[in-house]
């Protein structure tokens, strides 16, 4: 059974089995890929990053709920050719 793309990009089991069991929003992943920042790790492997200030700004432009991002201080995407790997939410005392 193939798995649904993302914005474009293909996905693995593991990383849609992290978004429901984290509860992130695709409304949040969709947010990153556009306006995060590219990090490269390895030779096919990149990471992208969004902060407080950009999520903040997601919530200013109506984009994201606040009630969906308490505490969190960044979101990152694991991206392997072409493919979305995992996602994760670190969380803060300073976060939204």
């Amino acid at each position: 059974m193939a798995l649904p793309q993302f914005e474009g990009f293909d996905t693995t089991q593991h990383f849609w089995e992290q978004m429901r069991s984290r509860r992130i929003p695709e409304a949040l992943v969709a947010w990153c890929l556009y306006k995060g920042k590219v990090i490269r790790r390895k030779m096919n492997e990149s990471k992208i990053r969004v902060g407080r200030n950009e999520l903040q700004d997601a919530v200013s432009q109506g984009y994201l709920n606040r009630e969906e991002l308490v505490a969190v201080t960044e979101f990152i995407l694991i991206i392997n050719q072409g493919r979305l790997i995992t996602c994760f939410l670190n969380f803060g005392d300073t976060g939204l």
